[in-house]
């Protein structure tokens, strides 16, 4: 096999302590390990290494995935580590990197950026979503000299891992067993199986020529012949009692073992690597172990004939070659991070001039962001577009336009509703701006609430033109370098949020984090009306006096997509103010999940750039 070795990277934690970032709360490992290391009775290499931030991530094509990131973020805060809103953000503050995402597919994208800037790896079970996938990663790693390895809890078990640390006889065959579900998205053995085939290799280590693999709905047996004529099987169980277990067959004695003894001794590992230490697991051993379970899928393919290791690692190699290339190629055209799409939707002409000036305030925002790194915006002026190919690879979209029953987003008897709803299942970014917020509740009150958190509902919320003061913010990405400001617009409150509550205070609903940004009280005398339309006042609105309002709010869903709502924007000249401005940049980036500036999106607005573009409107 065509593999390099790779030159030794030695690890300078800054300070006293090693700094850890980990990618992917998905999974009971990223907590699990988290607290071995964060722990204050942690002792030796654990007490002077730290998992500092992390970068939640999650697959909304998983439940099991997206369904966990809420709740093992919680559990990460608890102990003290810092959420991020991308892999780039997360590297430039660690000295090394654990990627404890769930689904193997992500590792790819996530390890190479970390190969990139040279930090050591270790990527959580199943290394990849595909033997091609893994062996890319390797190729990666050989490119940029950087070190990693891969490896599940079961293999340092003390019963498994003697086999390596201490070998009292030669092993001439092996059998170990492990509990075998299967997710649709991955191969048979990767996503569970690879527990019971890694302890099997642990024992008989590497020199598999063939595989042949027996499968019914409750067990599969997958059947390794090594090239010193030894077999090795592993059994996968989906039915009855599903512990983990081994039996190796040696030159002197028989011994069964293969105990799980909890996530210790991994962690113990992987901390030595960090500070320099020598890989406890060579890559060139988990990549045969990936064709080992690859080989086993091809002979279930074929109807249970044997498959020669060979083949299946050269198919494989050519479809890793070509993903190489195309990685280092836009590594070499982006070399920072993947450019992230922002399209941002201006509406049509309406309301008196320098009001509703959607078509101009969107070309002006799009000009702050031009110098965003690794950032694209793309603008659609005069409502919906005609060719709906600009939304093509998306990370985010927005709506600043008019609303109500006539809003863009409900036109065509439903059609764009179902379009923007597909976008948000594959993790695309929803926001709306000023009228925008506002639809009717029976023809997409619903989808609002999950897009964004919430909407104006008429005569429920209210419009009145009033000046709030915004002098406290919370700790989100979206408020950073947000100074205390004051603006007079047509200020919209009492959303209908998701879950019906007040939306001034921050809530999880079922996975979904609200989070209100733009929070002030209202006067007696704007309570009291007049509003904008209808006039009012709104007894409900009334009662409520003293009650702070959000005017603009943020969500994050279960499965990693985002949305938020702001009620500014009537008046155009609003958009000099640098905070009100700035705010707003910084959600379009929070959005997409691109990174936010420690001091936000900087930007410089001159008068004749407000003056630009503006619509021709009669007066």
């Amino acid at each position: 096999m065509l593999f390099l070795a790779i030159a030794t990277t030695s690890v300078q934690a800054q300070d006293s302590v090693l700094k850890i970032g980990m990618i992917g709360l998905d999974t009971s490992h990223a907590p699990a390990f988290a607290k071995l290391w964060n722990s204050p009775d942690a002792t030796g290499l654990l007490g002077k290494q730290q998992v500092v931030v992390a970068f939640p991530g999650g697959s909304p094509d998983i439940e099991s995935s997206y369904s966990r990131v809420p709740k093992y973020t919680k559990d990460l805060e608890a102990l003290g580590v810092k959420m991020v809103d991308s892999v780039d953000e997360l590297i430039a503050q660690v000295d090394a990197v654990v990627i404890t995402s769930l689904d193997g597919r992500r590792h790819l994208e996530q390890a190479l950026p970390v190969f990139r800037a040279g930090k050591p790896l270790y990527i959580d079970k199943p290394l990849a979503g595909s033997l091609a996938d893994a062996i890319a990663i390797q190729k990666l790693s050989e490119h940029f000299k950087t070190k990693w390895f891969s490896s599940s809890s079961l293999r340092f078990s003390p019963s498994v891992w003697k086999y390596r640390s201490n070998p009292q006889q030669k092993v001439l065959g092996a059998f170990s067993w492990g509990p075998c579900s299967l997710e649709p998205t991955h191969p048979d053995l990767y996503w569970y199986g690879v527990h019971g085939c890694e302890t099997l290799y642990t024992a008989m280590g590497t020199g598999c020529t063939q595989v042949t693999r027996v499968t019914t709905p409750t067990t599969d047996s997958a059947i390794g012949v090594w090239d010193s004529g030894r077999i090795g099987e592993f059994r996968g169980l989906r039915a009855g009692k599903t512990d983990y277990g081994l039996v190796v067959f040696g030159d002197s004695k028989i011994e069964i073992g293969g105990e799980y003894k909890g996530y210790e001794p991994l962690v113990d590992e992987i901390s030595k690597f960090f500070a320099g230490g020598e890989l406890p697991i060579a890559p060139e051993e988990t990549i045969e172990l990936f064709a080992f379970m690859e080989a086993a899928d091809e002979s279930k393919r074929l109807g249970g004939a044997p498959v020669d290791m060979a083949n299946v690692i050269a198919k494989a190699t050519a479809q890793a070659t070509k993903i190489v290339a195309t990685k280092l190629a836009i590594t070499a055209s982006e070399p920072k991070q993947i450019s992230k799409k922002i399209v941002l939707i201006a509406g049509k002409p309406s309301h008196p001039p320098r009001m509703h000036e959607f078509n101009a305030g969107v070309q002006l925002l799009a000009k702050c962001m031009k110098d965003v790194p690794g950032v694209k915006v793309e603008m659609v002026l005069n409502g919906w577009p005609k060719e709906e190919s600009v939304f093509e690879g998306a990370d985010a979209v927005v709506f600043y336009m008019d609303g109500g029953a006539g809003h863009e987003a409900v036109q065509e008897q439903g059609r764009r509703l179902k379009m923007i709803d597909e976008w948000v299942k594959k993790g695309v970014g929803i926001g709306c701006m000023h009228y925008g917020v506002e639809i009717v509740p029976n023809q997409a009150g619903a989808e609002f609430k999950r897009w964004i958190g919430g909407h104006y509902e008429n005569m429920f919320s209210c419009n009145p033109i009033w000046e709030p003061e915004f002098n406290q913010f919370p700790d989100h990405p979206i408020t950073r370098g947000v100074k205390p400001f004051r603006s007079k617009d047509e200020w919209y409150f009492n959303m209908r949020f998701v879950s019906d509550v007040p939306g001034n205070v921050a809530a999880d609903f079922g996975g979904t984090k609200f989070v209100p940004i733009l929070v002030a009280s209202p006067s007696d005398d704007v309570r009291d009306g007049p509003y904008v339309y209808p006039k009012g006042p709104y007894p409900h609105i009334e009662a409520q006096k003293g009650r702070a309002e959000a005017m603009m709010w943020s969500v994050e869903r279960a499965d990693g997509g985002r949305g938020f709502g702001f009620t500014g924007g009537h008046f155009h000249d609003n958009w000099r103010n640098d905070s009100f401005r700035k705010v707003v940049l910084n959600a379009f980036l929070w959005l997409a999940h691109a990174e936010i500036p420690a001091n936000g999106v900087e930007s410089a607005v001159t008068a004749d750039e407000i003056e630009a573009n503006l619509d021709v409107k009669r007066k």
